[in-house]
């Protein structure tokens, strides 16, 4: 029990020291920047690209309902802007206001009577004109298809039902929609859900520019525990510790990498809950836990084996980078490079969110990473 208190006051006074550090201090203040700043970039008009739109004929119903529908999206994917005429659209384009510019056609109505009757077809719906081809604009094309699909299916199947149920002929075209989608429910074709059986929370709605926080925030953890490591270097080298004995040593390091990511990853779990990019609050709490014990291990082994303040200090932003990289946080990477994800604390916390089981493998690698840097330890103190 006295060990216990002794352990418990050691961790409060390294914590205190370690608020006595301008840096430290600028990473934890970091988080809650990181999350408002992205807060504000969500809450306007953003987008991965701009997209501007134009009518050749602002009479169209067909057209002006699609882009009203176009500009009221609040997926992030695309920024929306609508243009006078075609060609101030294609100018917007052509000097690098506008990625890409979508000019609706006229009488839309019957170019897709036209289409679904297998009559002569030579005019498209919409003429796309892009300054280059990019991977953004090669997204939000899926929204073009999905906008003009809309109107092309439900003009399929009101022909279908005409021609194949005679009982309803007497409806109107709007009618018989209406009817079709309360009779077969088509808005409920899909169901989705997590790897773990979990559902999406309905009442969060999530900008695209949300997604990618908890894994930035995730790397920040391991960045505090850097930090926290070079400290210790810093404090070691002054001779800081020399009053320790030998075999509390790696305890005692292991309590002084904790305090830097314990008070990070704290403020990150805060800052999950208040942008509402979170779970089950129990799952957020546990998995934070055992990722703050995965990264205490992780730079407590990248310190040994860097060796001096120096190295550890060049290592830092490379290895910061490198995290952003090969973590799940923007895109998955292939398999061949798994290996590489595999040694990195940011993978399995990030995956654990949705998949127990990456839970317990999280904390099996850091079981695995202390032991390794204790054998470490352990050779090189004979040595």
């Amino acid at each position: 029990m006295r060990y216990l208190k002794r352990s418990v006051l050691r961790f409060l006074l390294l914590n205190k020291r370690l608020f006595c550090r301008l840096s430290f201090v600028l990473i934890l203040l970091a988080v809650p920047l990181m999350v408002l700043a992205v807060g504000i970039l969500s809450s306007g008009q953003n987008g991965i690209v701009t997209v501007v739109l134009a009518e050749e004929d602002p009479d169209d119903p067909i057209s002006s309902e699609a882009i009203a529908s176009l500009l009221t999206d609040d997926s992030g994917v695309a920024r929306f802007r609508l243009c006078a005429t075609p060609a101030e659209a294609e100018d917007d384009v052509r000097y690098g206001r506008a990625d890409g510019a979508w000019i609706f056609g006229s009488d839309l109505e019957s170019a897709i009577e036209r289409f679904i009757g297998d009559q002569l077809f030579d005019k498209p719906f919409i003429r796309v004109v892009e300054r280059e081809e990019t991977v953004g604009l090669q997204l939000v094309r899926e929204m073009l298809s999905g906008v003009m699909s809309k109107y092309i299916c439900s003009a399929m199947m009101v022909d279908y039902v005409r021609e194949n149920v005679p009982e309803l002929d007497g409806m109107s075209d709007g009618e018989l929609l209406t009817f079709i989608d309360d009779a077969y429910a088509v808005d409920k074709l899909f169901e989705f859900s997590y790897i773990d059986g979990s559902e999406p929370t309905d009442d969060i709605d999530l900008d695209i520019l949300m997604l990618p926080i908890r894994g930035l925030l995730s790397v920040l953890v391991v960045l505090a525990g850097l930090a926290a490591a070079l400290f210790y270097m810093q404090d070691e080298s002054s001779m800081a510790f020399y009053r320790l004995r030998r075999g509390e040593r790696p305890l005692f390091a292991a309590l002084y990498h904790a305090t830097g990511v314990l008070d990070v990853g704290l403020s990150v779990l805060v800052a999950l809950f208040l942008s509402g990019v979170y779970t089950d609050p129990g799952r957020e709490i546990v998995s934070m836990a055992v990722y703050c014990a995965a990264v205490v291990a992780f730079v407590i082994l990248i310190r040994r084996l860097c060796g001096t303040p120096g190295r550890l200090g060049t290592v830092t932003p490379i290895l910061t980078v490198a995290l952003i990289a090969v973590s799940p946080i923007f895109f998955s990477l292939s398999w061949v490079l798994r290996p590489v994800q595999l040694m990195t604390p940011t993978y399995y916390y990030l995956m654990s969110i949705h998949r127990s089981e990456y839970l317990g493998y999280m904390a099996l690698y850091a079981a695995a990473v202390f032991a390794l840097d204790y054998a470490i330890y352990k050779l090189t103190d004979r040595a």
